[in-house]
């Protein structure tokens, strides 16, 4: 058809009977799908260099969201209702939620989420979100699902699937907006801003698993976010996944949100492509592992009792003052006696002084010198049922094998407010085990 192709060449001469050389011999080799692999994996390795920076990063702020978001409810507490200082304590705690949601989107891209594979019906995840998309985007948008029935589960975290599905349909909104904003005339020639969610079975064949070598489990599924937008300059297609690039003008968007759902993805074991023409449109397909089971259905939300206190004694490790201080101010105010350590060496130090008075340990997983994990595995090496929350910005990668959240061992995201972190105590201390 005219195109070109890389081809590896191997040549050798041909020899007569009596040595001199009468001819070459060649061999061309189709080296395009090894071309491809090859960039595919140079780009893997760049991303995965951003999201370990990216991770770190995102830890640190966490740190800190915990310590603001916790003073701000607790000064809330006592603000007058409908006073000046209660409406301005409120922006501060809506801007630093905001800013947490941030830190998630960060997390997500450098695969320290936390996420809980399961088989779910992914069809109604992707109606529900479309539905409350469908309610805030400008009524010009068209937005529709096409999904057949008999759609298999998805092994998947229905929360991280609804955001993959929400950050790829903004940014589909935002391609839109751009292309409505840049002529209007075009509406009116034909064209029709509009938004299509597809979903579908894939049972790999020969040439599917020889197109995506990847390809490791017996069935998938496709989704993919289709707009008649702006298009993706091709100069810039390969850099739309790291975070913080964005084409967007300021105050529109942070550039996380494909960062986002490219680690989303990866979690997954799947993968996203992306094809695009400029001024007419962007396809994004992400392709899950489908599940073998039939859908599990969602659980219901962690409910808004009052959270009760006790008198227990908790060891609680932080390398954060600011940290320690917040969770003094909360968990005395349920009763409970708090001793307290800056790291891993003074967490063993306080645990020996007083291992028989001490009830429950609060760890942080990562601190400079002695990790919160090698101070966990001493502790319980010590005392095998201790109950031990263990706090932190991110969840690693590894997290099951290194901290199994079982039995008398759990876990608590940072940021958290402070009657999640009341509450995750008064839970684990209520378990059987220890005391």
């Amino acid at each position: 058809d005219g195109s070109l192709i890389d081809v590896r060449v191997s040549t050798a001469l041909l020899h007569d009977a009596d040595g001199r050389v009468n001819g070459i011999m060649g061999i061309f080799t189709d080296a395009t799908e090894q071309k491809r692999l090859e960039a595919d994996l140079r780009h893997a390795q760049k991303l995965e260099g951003i999201g370990q920076l990216a991770g770190g990063v995102a830890h640190e702020f966490n740190n800190i969201l915990t310590a603001i978001i916790g003073n701000v409810e607790l000064i809330l507490e006592e603000a007058p209702a409908g006073s000046r200082l209660q409406t301005t304590l409120s922006r501060v705690e809506q801007a630093a939620h905001r800013a947490a949601a941030l830190t998630q989107q960060l997390l997500s891209f450098s695969r320290r989420s936390r996420i809980d594979l399961k088989p779910i019906d992914l069809r109604g995840v992707v109606e529900e979100t479309a539905r409350l998309l469908g309610q805030t985007f400008d009524r010009r948008i068209r937005l529709s699902v096409e999904s057949a029935e008999g759609v298999w589960p998805a092994l998947a975290d229905a929360g991280q699937m609804n955001q993959v599905i929400m950050n790829l349909c903004v940014n589909a909104r935002d391609a839109l907006m751009d292309r409505l904003e840049a002529s209007l005339g075009e509406e009116r020639a034909g064209w029709e801003p509009r938004i299509e969610i597809k979903l579908e079975n894939i049972l790999p064949d020969e040439l599917f698993r020889r197109s995506y070598p990847g390809a490791k489990a017996e069935r998938y599924l496709s989704l993919s976010v289709a707009d008649t937008g702006c298009g993706i300059d091709e100069a810039i297609r390969h850099r739309i996944f790291e975070p913080f690039f964005t084409t967007k003008m300021i105050g529109r968007g942070t550039g996380l949100g494909l960062a986002a759902v490219y680690g989303i993805v990866q979690l997954h074991q799947g993968w996203i492509e992306v094809r695009s023409v400029k001024n007419e449109g962007t396809l994004f397909t992400i392709y899950l592992p489908a599940a073998q089971g039939p859908a599990v259905p969602e659980g219901g939300k962690e409910g808004k009792d009052r959270v009760s206190g006790g008198s227990e004694t908790i060891l609680f490790v932080d390398d954060e003052a600011e940290i320690r201080q917040l969770a003094k101010t909360v968990l005395e105010q349920y009763g409970y006696r708090l001793l307290f350590a800056k790291d891993g060496v003074e967490a063993m130090e306080r645990f020996r002084q007083a291992a028989d008075q001490i009830d429950l340990v609060v760890l942080d997983l990562t601190m400079p010198g002695r990790s919160g994990e090698a101070v966990l595995k001493e502790l319980r090496s010590f005392v095998p049922d201790l109950k031990i929350l263990v706090s932190s910005g991110h969840h690693p990668a590894d997290r099951e094998k290194r901290i199994p959240e079982e039995g008398t061992v759990s876990f608590i995201l940072k940021p958290y407010r402070p009657d999640a972190l009341a509450r995750a105590v008064r839970a684990l201390l209520d378990q059987e085990g220890r005391r």
